[in-house]
């Protein structure tokens, strides 16, 4: 029912746009001269950005800043964006990315290290999003943080040691926007979309920007069913003396019937060859849905020449529904077969955030002080329910399915009840110095965390975790860097029925980084090189020797050695650039009795790489394509390895006209050779088909 009122909202409200945007005429002159448009412009190419958002440091020239960051504009976004895959597509072209082939997941790691759709980050606001698909419809950009950056965001519940991903959302331009999407993809999906703007007031101090998107049909994978509706409202004000960002959005998410997540029996000997990435290995009772409530604010209130107070704050709330088996996954034996209960088990999150802090400058002698102090906090809670079963679910590799429930009984059902709260608190103080041809930054954060589980004591714990970088610049177009950064995390929550210690939270651990970078920029080109060094804990998976099962604990670190190499930029006039490579030497080290030292961390491999290309042979047709690349990696500590593989996506789009109005077509396919192949996230021991061939094709009417 919500996801047809919020379809008849999208549809009508498209209809409107129609019927009144040729009547609509707006002043285009924006008088508020906003800071971001001056740092954060599009680089040669369009692909991504000279700037990002810093966090708390506010807008930031990526060539002064001591990290690695890309920042994808509008035109990766809209050029890469999959239906099914939206945040994953994009954020694979920055080589430090890897994805897997998920339609309901947003798995992907940095750096060789995993995170998910808890990590993400939304107007600088963290805990917004779960694992689920993260619609890509309503921002505007996205930046990427490759490695530990705690020291300049705000405190989050979900570990980011690898890196950080921060969207953008959509606001109101100088110049009215009426666009209307519909797309084909898959075998039978149709998508609507709307994205509406306006600026208005007197000096056009005031915005609004509207999106909103209705998909519904098959994909590309057998069977599999997948619906998404959402609406995403910014509001924005700028004047002389603050600036003010509301945004307010709901997301209504299901997929139904799919499942091509595996695992294997320990005592597995081979890894059986990829089967058919077309099949589907999902059962009837098998759906993930889910509803989604976001809202952030971010205000800054100038105080006078020299400083500003600012605030974020945000809230998110989202309930699962889940009939499933009892990991989403199967666990294969030697033969080929699998088989697991059937259970239903829904849950909840409540996450919200709040951040103060101020923000100025100040100078003694030839030292420019950019500085920032801030306070912010974390609450998230997670209501579980008692898993229930409801059937059996087993099949082959070869054949599918043989047996299933019919359907989820309609009781008994338990609504989600609370089971864990957890508090996170933090203090930040930096100093970002101009001296010359440098800038030095220097941070220190003091974080607590206190992390309760219903019916047991609360775990607290803190740490300090400083922050220093030098960035040197000669010139306007080279500069080099190095740094020291790290993240604190509150320690995981062991989940699943294939774990003995299943609710046991694991102990709080640090991640540090040091980095050296080059980076050099011109009319041209960007391009970025980082070397560097990060260690954590090391979790891993114990086999028991009784049962079928593991425990999941701590052992030493998980020390990743590399590089990431980026280039982006214009070959020619007509030809386009974005490529990279990364290399990570990934591996176990101070275990106990050093008996998993020197052992290859799962699913990392120590080469990957893209390339991507696009040729304009005119203002109005752009061809486009990529390759995607993952060397060999191995996993189940290094008992089985998988090969390398690569993919291929091509695309084009064409500007055209529909009587006078201005029309963009976009045609796109990804995997292009239909590559079948398993794929695996960094540190477990999944396996997953990826996606096959797959088709998109779309209209946008521009109003």
């Amino acid at each position: 029912m919500k996801g047809k009122i919020l379809t008849y909202v999208i549809l009508s409200a498209m209809s409107v746009v129609t019927a009144q945007a040729a009547e609509t005429s707006l002043d285009t002159v924006y008088v508020y001269a906003d800071k971001n448009k001056e740092l954060i412009s599009v680089a040669p190419g369009g692909y991504v950005n000279t700037g990002y958002e810093g966090g708390i440091l506010g807008a930031q020239k990526i060539k002064d800043t001591p990290f690695a960051v890309t920042s994808f504009t509008q035109k990766t976004i809209q050029n890469y964006s999959d239906s099914t895959q939206p945040l994953p597509s994009v954020l694979v072209n920055t080589p430090s990315v890897r994805t897997t082939a998920s339609t309901f997941y947003d798995d992907f790691s940095i750096r060789g290290i995993k995170l998910n759709g808890y990590q993400l980050y939304l107007n600088g606001i963290p805990g917004l999003f779960e694992q689920g698909t993260t619609p890509t419809n309503f921002v505007s950009r996205i930046d990427v943080t490759s490695g530990p950056a705690m020291g300049t965001n705000l405190a989050t519940s979900s570990e980011s040691a690898g890196g950080l991903v921060n969207l953008v959302s959509k606001k109101a331009e100088a110049t009215p926007v009426s666009d209307v999407t519909l797309g084909f993809s898959g075998k039978s999906t149709f998508t609507k979309q709307l994205d509406f703007g306006r600026r208005f007031g007197d000096n056009q101090e005031w915005g609004i920007r509207v999106n909103a998107l209705s998909s519904n049909g098959q994909t590309a994978i057998s069977d599999e069913r997948r619906k998404s509706n959402n609406i995403f409202v910014n509001v924005d004000h700028s004047d002389e003396h603050s600036k003010t960002n509301v945004l307010f959005g709901y997301v209504d998410d299901s997929v139904r019937n799919s499942l091509r997540w595996f695992t294997f029996d320990k005592n597995l000997k081979t890894i059986p060859s990829a089967p058919d990435i077309h099949k589907n290995y999902g059962f009837k009772a098998l759906k993930w849905e889910a509803d989604k409530w976001i809202a952030t604010v971010n205000h800054e209130q100038r105080i006078n020449k020299n400083w500003a107070a600012f605030l974020n704050a945000g809230y998110g709330k989202y309930d699962i529904y889940n009939p499933s088996n009892s990991d989403w996954r199967y666990t294969i034996k030697e033969d080929g077969t699998f088989k697991d209960d059937v259970r239903r088990n829904p849950f909840a999150y409540d996450n919200r955030t709040m951040q103060i802090g101020f923000r100025g400058k100040a100078v003694t002698g030839e030292v420019k002080h950019h500085l920032v102090f801030a306070y912010d906090k974390n609450w998230q809670k997670y209501y579980g329910s008692t898993s229930w079963k409801f059937g059996e679910v087993t099949g082959t590799l070869k054949d599918g399915i043989l047996t299933q429930p019919d359907a989820v009984p309609a009781y008994p059902y338990a609504n989600p009840f609370l089971k864990r709260k957890t508090v996170y608190t933090s203090y930040k103080a930096i100093d970002n110095m101009e001296i010359g041809k440098f800038n030095v930054m220097l941070g220190l954060t003091k974080t607590n965390v206190t992390n309760a589980s219903v019916g047991k004591d609360a775990e607290k714990s803190d740490a300090l975790s400083p922050l220093y970088g030098i960035v040197y610049k000669p010139n306007d177009q080279f500069s080099c860097y190095v740094s020291h950064t790290e993240s604190f995390g509150k320690g995981s929550l062991i989940s699943g029925s294939r774990y003995l210690n299943d609710g046991q939270i694991l102990d709080p651990a640090k991640t540090k980084q040091d980095e050296f970078g080059i980076r050099y920029e011109n009319n041209r080109f960007m391009t970025n090189l980082s070397i560097f060094k990060i260690s954590k804990a090391n979790a891993m998976d114990v086999p028991s020797a009784t049962a079928d099962k593991y425990y999941k604990t701590n052992d030493g670190e998980q020390d990743y050695k590399g590089f990431d190499l980026s280039i982006t930029g214009k070959l020619t006039e007509k030809w386009n650039l974005n490529a990279g490579m990364m290399y990570v030497n990934a591996k176990i080290d101070k275990s106990t009795g050093g008996k998993l030292d020197g052992l290859r961390i799962n699913g990392t491999p120590e080469w990957s790489g893209l390339l991507g290309l696009e040729y304009n042979p005119n203002e109005d047709v752009s061809i486009f394509g990529r390759l995607i690349y993952s060397g060999s990696y191995y996993i189940n500590n290094e008992l089985h390895k998988l090969p390398s593989y690569a993919m291929f996506d091509l695309g084009v789009t064409y500007h055209s006209h529909i009587g006078k109005t201005p029309v963009t077509w976009n045609a796109m396919v990804y995997n292009l050779f239909d590559k079948d192949c398993w794929e695996s996230l960094p540190g477990g021991d999944n396996l997953i088909l990826s996606m096959p061939r797959s088709y998109m094709l779309s209209a946008t009417l521009h109003f």
